[in-house]
Protein backbone atom coordinates (compact mmCIF):
# COMPACT_ATOMS: atom_id res chain seq x y z
CA UNK A 1 0.00 0.00 0.00
CA UNK A 2 1.32 3.66 -0.85
CA UNK A 3 1.37 6.21 1.72
CA UNK A 4 -1.01 8.86 1.73
CA UNK A 5 0.68 12.30 3.05
CA UNK A 6 -1.47 14.89 4.52
CA UNK A 7 -1.07 18.16 4.46
CA UNK A 8 0.34 18.52 7.89
CA UNK A 9 3.27 16.32 7.08
CA UNK A 10 4.31 19.16 4.40
CA UNK A 11 3.72 22.26 7.27
CA UNK A 12 7.24 21.63 8.85
CA UNK A 13 8.65 22.37 5.55
CA UNK A 14 10.47 19.07 6.08
CA UNK A 15 11.26 17.39 2.59
CA UNK A 16 9.29 14.45 1.56
CA UNK A 17 12.50 12.48 0.88
CA UNK A 18 13.83 13.19 4.17
CA UNK A 19 10.83 12.05 5.62
CA UNK A 20 10.66 8.33 3.94
CA UNK A 21 14.45 7.91 4.86
CA UNK A 22 13.10 8.64 8.39
CA UNK A 23 10.58 6.21 8.02
CA UNK A 24 12.39 3.65 6.42
CA UNK A 25 15.94 3.97 8.45
CA UNK A 26 13.92 4.83 12.12
CA UNK A 27 15.63 4.30 15.37
CA UNK A 28 12.53 4.26 17.20
CA UNK A 29 8.75 2.88 16.77
CA UNK A 30 5.96 2.56 19.68
CA UNK A 31 2.28 2.09 18.78
CA UNK A 32 0.90 4.96 21.01
CA UNK A 33 -1.69 3.63 23.52
CA UNK A 34 -5.08 5.03 23.39
CA UNK A 35 -4.31 6.73 20.46
CA UNK A 36 -6.75 5.36 17.43
CA UNK A 37 -8.71 6.67 14.98
CA UNK A 38 -11.17 5.86 12.31
CA UNK A 39 -8.62 4.77 10.32
CA UNK A 40 -7.11 2.87 12.83
CA UNK A 41 -3.51 2.69 14.94
CA UNK A 42 -1.52 5.08 15.53
CA UNK A 43 2.73 4.33 15.58
CA UNK A 44 5.52 7.08 16.62
CA UNK A 45 8.82 6.79 14.12
CA UNK A 46 11.88 8.73 15.47
CA UNK A 47 14.94 8.64 12.98
CA UNK A 48 17.28 10.65 11.01
CA UNK A 49 16.17 13.12 8.28
CA UNK A 50 19.68 11.80 6.18
CA UNK A 51 22.79 10.13 7.16
CA UNK A 52 24.54 13.39 7.79
CA UNK A 53 22.86 14.52 10.92
CA UNK A 54 22.33 14.07 14.27
CA UNK A 55 18.86 15.66 14.47
CA UNK A 56 15.96 13.52 14.48
CA UNK A 57 12.71 14.05 13.24
CA UNK A 58 9.23 12.46 14.69
CA UNK A 59 6.44 11.17 12.44
CA UNK A 60 3.02 9.84 13.51
CA UNK A 61 1.71 7.16 11.25
CA UNK A 62 -2.15 6.00 10.99
CA UNK A 63 -1.84 1.98 10.02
Amino acid sequence: MAPRWTNSADKHGIPRTDQIFALVNATYTERLPGESLDEGEVWLYLGHPHAHTDQEIEILVTV
